[in-house]
């Protein structure tokens, strides 16, 4: 049997993308996959449509962000929304939000959302990047790391947010 080593351009694909913004993009995209496929459909799942779209324009928004500086977190609040100034319009187009500055209020309380920015790279599933300030009927809208949208209330989210 005759071994024959294959060219290093013919490898791996997978090895060739290492470390580039395309395979930061895999890796969260193949991440909120699971993430979704993960969570379900729980009771804790906002269900009002406006709100669910908004939150998950976010995230993705925020998941591109991240995809496209090799894992790094957005630094500020107004880094963020340039970049969804200049990035993000199909997102919001595709979710019903005209306003990119809408992206950042909540409908169900109307307050501006609580930003977090110190997401550690690879964070799990349930890290809350985004929650509601107020909230509405005891409960707090909160959007992870991987675009999942659920309704805790304030000992659930403070735990979260350990």
């Amino acid at each position: 049997m005759v071994v024959r080593r294959l060219p290093m351009a013919e490898r791996s694909l997978a090895h060739g993308l290492a470390g580039t913004p395309i395979a930061w993009s895999l890796v969260l995209l193949l991440g909120m996959l699971a993430g979704a496929l993960l969570t379900g459909c729980g009771a804790r799942e906002v269900e009002q449509p406006e709100t669910v779209g908004r939150f998950k324009a976010l995230a993705i928004l925020r998941g591109r962000f991240v995809g496209t500086r090799q894992g790094r977190s957005p630094l500020s609040e107004k880094a963020f929304r340039q970049f969804v100034q200049k990035e993000g319009r199909g997102v919001l187009r595709r979710f019903g939000v005209e306003d990119p500055g809408d992206l950042f209020i909540s409908p169900r309380d109307q307050q501006p959302l609580v930003l977090r920015f110190d997401a550690p790279s690879g964070s799990e599933s349930d890290y809350p990047i985004a929650y509601e300030r107020q909230g509405a009927d005891g409960k707090r809208a909160v959007i992870t790391a991987l675009g999942s949208v659920e309704l805790l209330n304030e000992s659930e989210l403070q735990e979260r947010l350990k």
